[in-house]
């Protein structure tokens, strides 16, 4: 007597399957590897806190927002580029600009990211100079973004430096 053989079904290869047609395709999880879209931290700056918004558009433009309380709202612009599979570096120079548009002093910025789903570190290095561009501090930290929804306002200044 001959015995059909019958394909053998686990757990787990139903599991594989059901699994496999929920899961991003691989070409969608390209797509959302990058920083393109609204990100916000809060710093604290000597007992002051800082609210950071940063919105970085597909084509290489990073808006760059910063509001403190009693602080003049900062508006900068600057450039990202990717640098992997969730990992993108940032640049760009942030003006300290007072109510009457006198410039006293800016911080250049860079940074090295790496995004984890909705949030991303970034390895944060900001050089701060006064108005007649002496050094005033200089440092690194770590930083971590939280994806938002709250649109950046277009920036409406010009990109300093490079």
């Amino acid at each position: 007597m001959r015995i059909p053989k019958k394909p053998l079904v686990t757990v787990a290869a139903v599991s594989s399957l059901v699994l496999g047609a929920w899961a991003p395709s691989a070409a969608a999880h390209h797509r959302t590897a990058t920083p393109v879209g609204v990100w916000a931290a809060e710093l604290d700056f000597g007992g002051q806190t800082v609210h950071v918004r940063q919105q970085y558009r597909a084509d290489g433009v990073l808006c760059h927002e910063v509001e403190a309380p009693g602080v003049p709202h900062g508006m900068s612009e600057g450039t990202w580029k990717k640098k992997g599979q969730g990992a993108f570096g940032y640049k760009l120079t942030e003006l300290f600009i007072d109510e009457l548009g006198q410039v006293h002093g800016r911080a250049e910025m860079r940074g090295s990211a790496i995004l984890m789903g909705s949030q991303f570190n970034s390895l944060h290095s900001s050089t701060v100079y006064d108005a007649s561009g002496t050094l005033v501090s200089s440092g690194t930290e770590t930083i971590t973004f939280s994806r938002v929804t709250r649109p950046v306002p277009p920036c409406d200044v010009a990109p300093v430096g490079s």
